[in-house]
């Protein structure tokens, strides 16, 4: 057993960029924390100084939630309601990932090793009050996010080893994302079919689909969605194995084998950017079309790391993962940093003008004013010359309503647009006509 004190220099990384704080008299809180790490290869002293970080951002942690619990009004936690659980652990990620720099000093009270792993006991001086000031800063954020919504459109296809495809009419890999993603916080709104997309050509099977950016982006912002998440998926069906393919094994006489193709596009639905999953292939089997989709969801396989080794636990067993949860994985981190690009840039709008006869004399002007509002982060625009309507999505810092008002002041002065006024309020959408 021995101790070691060391000292930290202070620094605080946030998201992006770096927080500077002003020089003042801190609080101190004196935390202790534990944290473990497996030996590997023999490295004992690596693994202690794993087991330390590990330790700290348990001390940490627990001044965040703290933090956390009282410093949030109940006004902060009605705004995001829906998405509390999701900001909290977003909040405490982002502090957690820089324990250090909350941390004044250490002192390492107790270290033990047992069966390859080493237990590390600390006890930490934590700056309180950098951590709160912190959370003040995330708690603005959250109260001009409001509760960004994900739609999903996913199209499932059944090939049978003639080769016919067949769409299923309720894809189960859409329903299985929506619970998941309704549990990480996420406000779902209802899947939609291709066909939504495509109209009638989206009733057929295609890969196509999904290169039909612009479409879905239309069709995700008349939703109301600010994020969306777009899927393929095909289950190649074979020959099922007879006795003489089973090689002796009779459980697989009767088997169907299908070979899987998945692929999953998310997609920022305000500012139209996009992020990919890789493509991801799988073999499965079943006695029918419902066992093996069962299986490709639900089913376990070995988990491995970047470089194909199997990934072990800390009682040497190997890990096992989901297909769901390994695909969706990245696409989860990429959901949550557009989310939080969208809550920092301001709410997502849209605004429109309807019974545009001219577009230099009304439609222009009419666009001008809004790029030039005070609070307008982004916008981008949509004309429709045969229906004689301009759709505008932006990121505005402020109330709907302030938004809403600002437009008709500035419109005053716009001589071509004396017809101006309100059509319509639909969520987040502004309806005006001339």
């Amino acid at each position: 057993m021995w101790s070691k004190i060391l000292y930290l220099p202070v620094i605080i990384t946030f998201m992006t960029g770096s927080v500077v704080l002003a020089k003042e008299k801190v609080l101190e809180g004196v935390v202790e924390g534990v944290g473990e790490a497996q030996i590997e290869d023999g490295k004992k002293v690596f693994a202690k100084e794993v087991a330390i970080k590990k330790a700290l951002k348990n001390c940490i942690e627990q001044v965040v939630g703290i933090s956390i619990r009282t410093e949030f009004t109940s006004n902060m936690k009605e705004t995001v309601k829906n998405n509390n659980n999701y900001f909290e652990a977003k909040i405490e990620e982002n502090l957690t990932q820089n324990a250090e720099g909350f941390v004044k000093n250490y002192k390492v009270l107790e270290v033990n090793e047992d069966d390859g792993i080493v237990k590390v006991r600390v006890q930490a001086h934590v700056f309180e009050s950098k951590v709160k000031m912190e959370i003040k800063k995330w708690a603005s954020v959250i109260e001009e996010a409001g509760n960004p919504a994900v739609l999903t459109v996913f199209q499932e296809v059944i090939i049978s080893p003639a080769g016919e495809a067949s769409l299923s009419e309720e894809p189960q890999m859409a329903a299985t994302l929506e619970g998941m993603l309704t549990k990480r916080g996420f406000k779902m709104l209802s899947t939609s079919k291709v066909a939504d997309v495509l109209g009638n050509d989206g009733a057929k099977p295609s890969a196509q689909w999904l290169n039909s950016k612009d479409k879905i982006l239309k069709m995700g912002r008349e939703a109301g969605a600010d994020l969306i998440i777009a899927g393929r998926l095909e289950v190649q069906l074979k020959d099922k194995i007879t006795a003489e393919k089973a090689g002796g094994m009779t459980s697989l006489i009767g088997q169907i084998p299908a070979e899987i193709k998945l692929t999953v596009r998310g997609m920022n639905a305000v500012e139209g950017t996009l992020f990919s999953t890789k493509p991801w292939t799988k073999r499965e089997t079943g006695l029918n079309v419902e066992r093996i989709m069962h299986r490709t969801l639900h089913g376990k396989s070995l988990l491995r790391d970047e470089n194909g080794k199997k990934v072990k636990d800390k009682k040497g067993r190997y890990k096992t993962i989901t297909i769901m949860d390994q695909v969706f994985n990245q696409l989860f981190t990429d959901l949550k940093t557009s989310f939080l690009e969208i809550a920092e840039k301001g709410k997502p709008s849209i605004v429109e003008l309807k019974g545009v006869g001219h577009y230099r004399k009304q439609a222009k002007p009419f666009l001008k004013l809004i790029q030039n509002l005070d609070g307008v982060t982004y916008m981008s625009h949509q004309w429709d010359k045969k229906a004689g309507r301009l759709s505008i999505n932006l990121l505005y810092k402020g109330e709907a309503s302030a938004l809403q008002d600002t437009i008709f002041d500035k419109v005053e002065s716009v001589a071509s647009l004396s017809s101006f006024d309100l059509d319509e309020v639909a969520g987040k959408r502004i309806s005006f006509s001339l």
